[in-house]
């Protein structure tokens, strides 16, 4: 491949990327467990929801933990 080949293959890859993720990322949440804008059945929708409260949970467990061990 020439430089020019290399050149014009990564700008393709780079706009084909730009272009699968352009979509709006007000949806995306890193600590969801699934995409909001997906309609997901009810019972789907329960179960991810169900376990994302008790990661949350979990979180604010560590935290108290956390500023527990800073007290003392």
């Amino acid at each position: 491949m020439t430089s020019s080949n290399k050149k014009s293959s990564k700008g393709f890859w780079q706009r084909l990327n730009d272009a699968l993720t352009e979509v709006g990322i007000e949806h995306a949440d890193d600590d969801r467990d699934w995409d909001q804008r997906v309609k997901l059945p009810e019972w789907q929708l329960a179960r991810l929801k169900e376990r994302y409260a008790k990661r949350q949970e979990q979180k604010r467990q560590q935290q108290v933990k956390q500023k527990a061990n800073l007290k003392s």
